[in-house]
């Protein structure tokens, strides 16, 4: 057989295993798995904190006054805590993305611990960018020096303007602990109504 035509069906079968190959990686990725049902029941109980409390925190939001965001916070820590399921991390930035108040769980304290090292500027990652720029949530893993964190976003708007975001920080161990999903099915979850 000459060199050429050689070469020839050998590109015409390359093409073809190379097409064949492309059609099945998108009839593969095409659909995603539906969500576990306790992936599914963790994306349900995110939801129900935020909007537990989406309508507390406006108006201290409004304001830009951390005190009464922490005042809300612990409310809600204390509220968790009573029902037997804590909270995690939460943390409530501008709308800008600038941290205003945060508290985080500490076993023997039901309110939670206030977190004061605010005022850093967390807009441009990727998963607060995408709620700042009109994603009603979004996931997402952030490194942080004690290690990575898995975050749940979620706008909090008043009037269709956005107020702020709320954020729900996540150790691997919290999530296998508060909902029985790893990392993976976490960043999976699909958050927005």
């Amino acid at each position: 057989m000459p060199v050429r035509a050689w070469r020839r069906m050998r590109g015409l079968a390359l093409m073809a295993v190379g097409l064949a190959g492309a059609a099945l990686l998108i009839s593969c990725g095409s659909e995603e798995p539906a969500p576990g049902p306790r992936a599914a029941a963790f994306a349900r109980w995110l939801q129900e904190q935020q909007q537990a409390l989406a309508a507390e925190l406006a108006p201290a939001l409004e304001r830009k006054d951390p005190a009464a965001i922490q005042a809300v916070l612990a409310r809600a820590f204390r509220r968790a805590a009573a029902r037997g399921r804590p909270l995690p991390g939460v943390g409530v930035l501008d709308a800008e993305g600038v941290y205003l108040a945060g508290r985080y769980q500490e076993p023997g304290r039901p309110r939670g611990v206030a977190d004061r090292d605010t005022h850093r500027d967390y807009g441009n990652y990727r998963m607060i960018k995408q709620v700042r720029e009109g994603a009603a949530a979004a996931t997402g893993k952030v490194y942080f020096p004690e290690g990575p964190a898995y975050l749940a976003a979620f706008a909090l708007r008043r009037g269709g303007r956005l107020l702020g975001v709320l954020v729900f920080a996540f150790e691997a161990r919290d999530l296998k602990h508060l909902g029985g999903i790893t990392p993976r099915e976490f960043l999976a979850l699909k958050l927005a109504p």
